[in-house]
């Protein structure tokens, strides 16, 4: 029986846009010079509307990491890590963001039959246009 193969689609370069705000995704090698991307997979910088991904990670850490730093951004905009708020020091928002992707990607990837439907539910979406 033939396996279906699909080609695997580059982030880099591509943007995404969360609240009709865009941000570039870039894959980047890391620096030991600079420390660049050494010790994190992902780096989400509001200020430059931009995403970094460490180059040549397998595909469930390029994947956790991307979901990971757009969710750091989507706590940025819903104001979530402003003083008072409830993700308010780096450490309770690292914790949070952190355990829900993890949870998130387990869920994507153990259930073949919910990303087949979150396709499905996104294309109809597109179709009541």
């Amino acid at each position: 029986m033939a396996t279906k193969q699909s080609t695997k689609i580059s982030i880099d370069g591509k943007k995404i846009s969360v609240n009709c705000i865009d941000w570039d995704i870039k894959l980047a090698k890391p620096d030991f010079k600079s420390a660049d991307m050494c010790e994190e997979y992902g780096l989400f910088e509001k200020r430059r509307n931009l995403i970094t991904i460490q180059d040549k990670t397998d595909q469930v850490t390029e994947f956790n990491t991307l979901l990971h730093e757009i969710l750091h951004g989507v706590v940025w905009l819903g104001t979530l890590n402003a003083s008072g708020q409830p993700l308010d020091t780096e450490e309770k928002e690292e914790l949070v963001v952190n355990t829900i992707t993890n949870y998130l990607v387990g869920v994507f990837k153990q259930n073949k039959w919910f990303r087949d439907y979150l396709i499905q539910s996104f294309d109809t979406f597109d179709n009541n246009k």
